[in-house]
């Protein structure tokens, strides 16, 4: 009894162009751009709480960290097997209970678990003030991605498409998580976010896979999202394409780049189809030393 159209905004096709790219002939989220996840989900456990075990379509998405209605950070799997929600289809043809932990996992004598049956709201996760600038980096996200547009800060005289913004703020947090040194990580955002991402149990395999070419696809756990996207948005909320470069200047600096050997192209390893205002605040950054 649904129309064609709210089924479809049920899907990630709702993001379809604004935060994910989907190939509709292969039916799949290219991971390579927008930082796509080709599968499993984040979650917010006092949502399940509230939402009857329902998870949400945002939390799906790579920028997705944090839950702004409960002031935490977003869950990236079960505690208990360590699994990623919702990442391979259910191992049982039992009728689920949203709300508990049903993530196949290979078991002793070949094929697959069903899953470990924790209850999921009962995980834990970092609380943050509204005020935090993680909270506020995943509000502005989601400002963007609502409008499509992107107008504030540099933007402001020559708005651009979420996607494009999306792709800008991604390159930035992408050097940051490649190369930022931990000292100046930590002089950038919050001690809780900084640690979070800095100190990681070395049995988590969340952990591993977050060493693996970091920030090239999304990064596997929410506080290096949350810490790597606020650090971005601090460049490009500065009100003017100027104050963007010379605080991007000072985070080249940090990065360790010689900035001398620095030019205008440089910028061209940071990723692709950056926008014309990214680009100009990177020269904006090198303007002294020309």
């Amino acid at each position: 009894g649904l129309d064609e159209r709210t089924v479809t905004d049920m899907t990630l096709m709702y993001y379809d162009g604004r935060a994910v790219r989907i190939n509709t002939e292969r039916g799949n989220v290219n991971r390579r751009v927008l930082w796509g996840r080709g599968s499993g989900s984040r979650f917010c456990p006092d949502c399940l709480i509230e939402n009857g075990g329902r998870w949400l379509l945002f939390w799906r998405l790579g920028c997705s960290f944090a839950c702004l209605h409960h002031g935490r950070l977003l869950a990236d799997c079960c505690p208990a097997c360590n699994q990623i929600p919702r990442e391979r289809p259910a191992a049982t043809p039992a009728i689920p209970r949203p709300h508990t932990c049903g993530s196949p996992y290979p078991g002793p004598g070949g094929g697959f678990a069903k899953g470990s049956g924790f209850d999921l709201t009962q995980t834990r996760t970092l609380r943050l003030p509204a005020s935090h600038p993680a909270m506020l980096a995943q509000a502005r996200l989601l400002d963007v991605i609502a409008a499509d547009t992107a107008a504030f800060g540099a933007y402001q005289y020559s708005p651009q498409s979420a996607r494009q913004a999306l792709t800008d703020i991604q390159a930035i947090a992408r050097r940051v998580l490649q190369d930022l040194p931990a000292s100046d990580l930590r002089n950038l955002i919050p001690r809780d976010i900084a640690d979070g991402h800095l100190i990681t149990d070395p049995g988590c395999p969340l952990a591993a896979r977050a060493a693996e070419r970091p920030g090239f696809m999304a990064p596997p756990r929410a506080v290096s999202a949350a810490a790597s996207v606020a650090i971005a948005l601090h460049v490009l909320e500065q009100p003017d394409i100027h104050r963007a470069g010379r605080v991007l200047r000072d985070l080249i600096e940090a990065m360790r780049e010689e900035l001398w050997q620095v030019s205008i192209t440089s910028i061209d390893g940071w990723g692709r189809d950056l926008s014309t205002v990214l680009n100009a605040v990177h020269i904006a950054a090198l303007a002294p030393g020309m």
